[in-house]
């Protein structure tokens, strides 16, 4: 385990179980949601602020930008959204316009694949957008969307998918920058 994680490594996992010892924890890291946090934004609130949900991980959040995931103890990871990579198995591959090359959602690759096949893939998934820099215009778009998530934290208002998205997209209509946003808390929360 300490070839992949080293200790003050974020990551994201299911407690299987909690030890008698009340020190050790198992944890489960059975999908791509799963696994080491790299190259996103963390963020904490109270985590009564964080309702429960089916699921707390939402993929393709925001016009399909952003990959979120709401942990119930407040903490709470943004990243720009992970690409699928090119596999032969893949079905239904649609041609992405920024660099030509043919991409698919991770769930259609994923649900192609098994075995060693697919925790190549999803190594290979993970390196690649860790290894990729953010562009100037998708750290502001990251820096608007962790805005939001303070936002409501300082108006103690429930995070939500639609709180956010309410919140995110009033700001740009009021043209504001993300540093602006903290200025003008209040009529960003206005009604929610």
């Amino acid at each position: 385990m300490r070839t992949f994680l080293k200790e003050g490594d974020l990551v994201s996992a299911e407690v299987h179980k909690i030890l008698n010892d009340g020190v050790t924890v198992q944890l489960h890291t059975r999908s791509t949601r799963y696994g080491k946090l790299e190259n996103g934004c963390f963020v904490t609130v109270p985590p009564g602020l964080i309702p429960k949900r089916k699921s707390h991980f939402v993929s393709k959040f925001i016009d399909g930008r952003f990959d979120i995931l709401l942990g119930c103890n407040g903490w709470i990871w943004m990243q720009r959204a992970v690409q699928a990579t090119n596999h032969p198995s893949a079905q239904d591959n649609t041609s992405n316009s920024h660099n030509d090359i043919t991409t698919t959602t991770t769930e259609e690759t994923t649900a192609s694949l098994g075995g060693p096949e697919l925790a190549q893939l999803q190594e290979a998934q993970r390196d690649q957008h860790a290894q990729t820099p953010y562009s100037l215009q998708e750290r502001q778009q990251l820096a608007r969307l962790r805005n939001t998530v303070e936002c409501l934290r300082l108006t103690s208002t429930p995070v939500t998918l639609e709180t956010m998205q309410k919140v995110y997209h009033e700001s740009i209509r009021q043209t504001m920058e993300p540093f602006q946003m903290l200025q003008h808390v209040l009529p960003l929360t206005q009604g929610l």
